[in-house]
């Protein structure tokens, strides 16, 4: 699969997402999420791209099947604070949705709970 960025380079594999330029992308994504995130899925299907100002492409997943994998994956595989790196603005630096790995662990839901 070819798809060609606000700037016009190829990526390749990456699935595809709208033509409205990095800055009209993210004021949509900012005045009306929901909607937009709504009719992204009906246009392009389960997988598709964005790219906002200053940041490289997002890969946003609808399908249900394919969230619960990426929730079951470890997070030594995935790096999710590196890719919610945009939302540093809003959470701080300290925010569990921007920390990876051993980080995340340490902060996140405690394990330990004793069972009920």
């Amino acid at each position: 699969m070819r798809v060609a960025t606000a700037a016009d380079e190829a990526i390749q594999g990456l699935p595809p997402g709208p033509w409205l330029s990095r800055f009209l992308q993210a004021l949509s994504w900012m005045y009306r999420p929901i909607s937009w995130m709504h009719s992204l899925a009906n246009r392009h299907g389960d997988y598709f791209t964005l790219r906002f100002p200053g940041h490289g492409p997002m890969v946003f997943v609808t399908d249900p099947e394919a969230i619960q994998q990426v929730f079951a994956t470890s997070a030594d595989e995935l790096h999710a604070g590196e890719g919610n790196a945009i939302l540093l603005s809003l959470v701080g630096p300290s925010s569990l949705l921007l920390l990876d790995g051993k980080r995340h662990h340490r902060h996140g839901w405690p394990h330990d709970l004793p069972d009920e």
